[in-house]
Formats: structure tokens, sequence, C-alpha cells
């Protein structure tokens, strides 16, 4: 007891809460009794393993160690490697505007099912990755595929890895699977260059929570991808953890990120800033909308649905900035503080706008009164020869 609670910690409070509340037995009307929750503890502490020193091979995705840093370290001490790609079933569900309602699946070891596609090689690629216990065929990745098909004509795939997602029982295991869902896209981005000669500038990979992850593995292993946006990444094992094992500005060309649900001890979004550009709805927490998590002191069911609200409210601001063409101003700002008393605004305000131009690493912070509408989530700012993570901007509606 001598140090404080850290973000592992708190998993792993979570997860016995959760379990000591959720779980129940098989006629499904008693909890589990102490002895009964010991031995799921202890199982699933042997399902997670704390031996580190392997490393399993995928042809043609490439190799996999639970070596440091992806375990052994102080972030991240359990230890586990990444399903096989028959387990995880990662799926390309491809729309475009000549199939918007029906997606079609595409597959990297299909080529010719890609030829026989509604894919072009003269579009922009998007590429949507959910996240833990997710999927793609959820409402939420194909809405957002038909807003951008509304502005654009692209290429938008939902990446569903459902089976390989977990949920927070297997928490590290769906993370180490998530790594492989990054091989997987890789490997489609150099099928269709290597084949089709399409180049990853054009590819745009959207991720939500252990989504974003993903997306930046799949940038560490095939470089020049345009974009990546981690919409609220995943916090526990990635907080503070090397630029290898989580989405970094050197993942793409451009990487952007949104921040909703940074609060310190009930908060699973990834609080410092990961990406070229950060944003910060609210100060990154306490979303509009969204239940209060001090309820989870009396019911702890609703402290998952104020972490579900507050974790996927990512999501809608990334819509929105889709959807509608009015904006915010950006002011840059030393402080939280000193933006909430005006006394720090040293540069002209900035528009934000969802078309970026690549600029400096900046946070930016929208104070709300309500839900989110009418949002440009990105802005442009003036271009820097070096990026640094060293500026803050602050969103005045």
């Amino acid at each position: 007891m001598s140090e404080p609670l850290t973000n592992v910690s708190l998993l792993w409070v979570l997860i016995v809460l959760h379990g000591c509340l959720r779980i129940v037995t098989d006629d499904m009307s008693e909890p589990l009794t102490n002895v009964s929750l010991l031995w799921v503890l202890i199982v699933l502490h042997g399902c997670l393993g704390i031996v580190t020193g392997r490393e399993v091979c995928y042809y043609p995705l490439g190799c996999f160690s639970d070596e440091q840093p992806w375990a052994g370290t102080p972030e991240r001490p359990l230890a586990a490697l990444p399903w096989s790609p028959e387990e995880i079933n990662t799926r390309f569900f491809l729309h475009t505007r000549q199939n918007p309602k029906q997606h079609q699946i595409i597959s990297a070891r299909n080529l010719t099912g890609i030829k026989a596609s509604a894919f072009r090689a003269n579009r922009k690629t998007c590429l949507i990755v959910h996240g833990m216990g997710d999927t793609a065929e959820n409402y939420w990745v194909p809405e957002m595929c038909k807003a951008i098909l509304e502005v654009e004509d692209a290429n938008c795939m939902g990446v569903d890895w459902h089976d390989g997602s977990g949920w927070i029982y297997i928490y590290i295991q769906a993370l180490n699977n998530a790594r492989l869902v990054g091989a997987e896209i890789a490997y489609l981005l150099k099928v269709l260059w290597e084949n089709l000669r399409y180049p990853a500038a054009k590819v745009h990979v959207i991720g939500h929570s252990l989504g974003a992850h993903a997306a930046g593995e799949a940038g560490r292993r095939h470089g020049g991808i345009g974009r990546i946006t981690g919409l609220d990444p995943a916090r526990y094992y990635f907080e503070g953890a090397p630029a290898e094992v989580r989405l970094d500005p050197t993942d793409a060309t451009f990487v952007d990120v949104i921040h909703t649900d940074t609060s310190p001890l009930t908060g699973v979004g990834i609080v410092k800033p990961i990406g070229h550009l950060d944003f910060y709805p609210n100060g990154g927490k306490r979303m509009i909308g969204c239940p209060s998590k001090l309820s989870f002191l009396s019911n702890f069911n609703a402290l998952i649905d104020s972490v579900v609200c507050h974790h996927f409210r990512a999501l809608r601001y990334y819509y929105e900035s889709i959807k509608s063409p009015e904006g915010f101003l950006g002011y840059p700002c030393d402080s939280y503080v000193s933006f909430s008393s005006a006394g720090d605004i040293k540069f002209p305000s900035l528009y934000v706008e969802q078309k970026h131009s690549r600029g400096g690493s900046m946070w930016f912070y929208l104070p709300q009164e309500g839900p989110p509408r009418n949002i440009r989530s990105y802005a442009r700012t003036p271009p820097l020869e070096t990026p640094s993570l060293d500026s803050s901007m602050w969103i005045w509606r």
C-alpha cells in the first residue's frame, strides 16, 4: 500500500467489482459466492498470464511478441499473445455510393473479390475500426460510412473484429487481439498497393477505443498512411506506454484525436495528447447529456452506462464534424484554467473544421452547454516543420 492506485490497478478493481455485481450462477438468479468468485479470478489470472518471452507468427501477417514493451512493464504487467486470424475473424465491410445500404465483404486474401467489388482505386478510402465488445455491424459504423459518402465519393470500410474484441473480463486479450487487427489492415493496404498501386496516402483510418490503437499498429506496420483519427483511444495498458504499442504521431502523416472520457478514476480514455492535434471537448470529461459517474456509489450498472456514454461521445463529435457546416473558434492557451478565465489568449482565434491542414500539436477544449451539434472537430493551424506536444488550444463556441 505504498504506491497510489494506478490505472492498471483501477482496471483490476473494476474487473473484480464487475464480477462481484454482474456474474451470476447457472440459474441466473444468485450472485456468485466468494469461493466461486475466487476461482473465477484465479482462472482469469491464469488465462492472462504473467510469463513473457514468447512469440507467435501468423502468415502472411507477421510475428507478435509478448516481450517488452508489449508486456512486463509497469504500464503493461500482464502478457498475452494475439489469437489466430481464424479466431479473431477480421472482416472488411465495404460501403460505397454504389452500395450504401448493403455492405460487401472483401478480403486481402481474395484479390479477385476485391476487383469484383465496388472498391475503386480512384477514390479515397476510409476504414472504421470499432473497440472492445463492439462490432462493425453496430449502427454507428454504417451510419458514419453513410455520412462520409454523403460528402465525398469514397470507399468506406467497417473493420469488424467482434469475435476477438472480447469484453472487460478478457480486456488484456482483447487489446492484444487489436494488434493482429492492425496487422490485417496493414496487409490489406500492402495487397492494394502491390496489385492496384493504391497508395496508403489516400487512406484514412478512424478507430474508437482499442480500435484507435489497432489503427496505430496498422500505421506502424505499413508506413505512409495519410491520416488516422483516434476516437477516445483506450487508456489502460496504453497511457504512458512507449509509442510502439499505442497510437502515435509517427503512425500516419496526420494523426488527430478526440478525448471524451479522461476522468482520473473512472475514465477509460487516454489522457495525454498522442496525435498532431488532440481535442478535449468540455475538458475531455463530464460530457453533457451523460449520467454522472458518481452513481456507481449506489449502482454499479449505472457506472457502466455512464462510462459507455462518455467513451462513445467521441463518435458523435466526429459524426457531427462530417455532417455540420459550421464550426467553433479555437484559442491557444497554456492551461484550461487560463482559458476558462480568458486571461491567456496568445494567438488569433482559429476556426475549427473537418478538413484539416497539418500543423503543430494542439490541445483543444470545448466548453459546452448541451449535446454536441454543429461541430467541426478539426482546426486549421499554422504549418510547423517539426510538430511538438507542448502547445494547448481550447475551443470556445
